[in-house]
This record gives structure tokens, C-alpha cells and sequence, in this order.
């Protein structure tokens, strides 16, 4: 996969994320990935400068969406827990609770964040 299409295929998921849906993050957060693997793969080509802000703005945007993806699973297992052992619910709420204000504060802003990851400037070839 080139570069170029890393990138544009990474936009595209960033559009369906619009929806903020966890399945959706998760992809752009896939993507985000692919993108990131792919730069690193042709750093040699632009040099370490060139490359390192645009490393950094998408690997930052990836910790985000993993840290969403992470709460979303475990979301998804404490009321699968909570349904087979109902004695579980005060724990995993707790626990949910907890972690409530962070997933959602992240959520909102996570596609404002990534966007510069996506159409910020890109690496220019050195010498």
C-alpha cells in the first residue's frame, strides 16, 4: 500500500466515524494504523525532521482511539458479566463510572484532534 492511499483510506474511515459509533473509531483507529506504519516505512525517504510531527500527530490520535476502543470492550464485557452474575452490576458500574467522564470527554474531541493528523501538512523529500 502506498502512502497515498494509506492516507486517503484513513480519511475515509475518519468520514464514517463521524457517526462516533465505537465499530467506526475502531476502524479509523485501524487505519490511523496502517497510515502510521506506512510513513514510518518511507521515513528513510523525507528524513527524520520531516517526518517526526506527522508521527507524532498520528500516533497521538491512535492512543486516543485505542484508549476509546479499550473502554468500549470492556463496556461491552462488564454488562455481559453483569448479566450472568448480577452481583457484579455495583462493581462494574463503579467501574464504568469511573471511567465515564474520560471516555466521553475523549469522544467528543477525538475527531478534532485526528483531523490534523489526516490533512495536516505531509513530509517533503530531503536532499
Amino acid at each position: 500500500m502506498n502512502g497515498w492511499r494509506a492516507r486517503r483510506r484513513a480519511r475515509k474511515r475518519f468520514e464514517a466515524a463521524s457517526s462516533l459509533e465505537p465499530a467506526q473509531l475502531h476502524r479509523l483507529r485501524i487505519g490511523m494504523k496502517e497510515l502510521r506504519y506506512t510513513l514510518e516505512f518511507f521515513a528513510p525517504l523525507f528524513g527524520h525532521k520531516a517526518v517526526k510531527d506527522s508521527l507524532e500527530r498520528i500516533t497521538r490520535a491512535q492512543t486516543t482511539l485505542g484508549f476509546l476502543q479499550d473502554v468500549a470492550v470492556a463496556r461491552s464485557r462488564l454488562e455481559a458479566w453483569t448479566r450472568e452474575t448480577p452481583s457484579l452490576a455495583l462493581a462494574a458500574g463503579y467501574v464504568l463510572g469511573w471511567h465515564g467522564p474520560g471516555y466521553a470527554r475523549l469522544r467528543s474531541r477525538v475527531l478534532d484532534d485526528t483531523r490534523p493528523a489526516l490533512w495536516g501538512g505531509t513530509p517533503r523529500k530531503h536532499g
